[in-house]
């Protein structure tokens, strides 16, 4: 089984948000803060083994939770969601049940409590 684990982070020379492999490396700039790399290829670059690196802010990594909100979009550790009751929450990775869970202010839910995927939309 085949199984494409996916990451974004946003980058730090213009804050564009990338999406691709995660590489959790000891890049430093002048004032020794630690950053981390996504790596993406484009369609010209899968034909020649070619990728493209980006710098990217640690604290705005976040990984794919293989579900898609009500728009087809793919969602993402700390993005910001919204319920079909309006409730707006934060995906966030619980590392004492190994998954994500939606936060909000406090209260969590699981992903699975959400019991179709047209209930869920990224705020944007």
């Amino acid at each position: 089984m085949n199984r494409l684990i996916k990451f974004t982070g946003k980058r730090v020379s213009d804050n564009k948000r990338m999406f691709g492999c995660l590489i959790i490396g000891n890049e430093t700039n002048t004032q020794k803060e630690k950053y981390h790399t996504i790596v993406t290829q484009n369609n010209e670059q899968k034909k020649t083994g070619e990728f493209s690196s980006h710098i990217v802010k640690p604290e705005t990594v976040g990984e794919s939770i293989c579900r898609k909100d009500l728009n087809g979009a793919d969602i993402y550790e700390s993005y910001k969601i919204r319920d079909d009751c309006d409730t707006e929450y934060i995906v966030i990775y619980d590392k004492k049940s190994s998954s994500f869970k939606a936060d909000s202010q406090g209260v969590y839910k699981t992903l699975i409590d959400f019991t179709e995927l047209d209930e869920i939309e990224i705020i944007k």
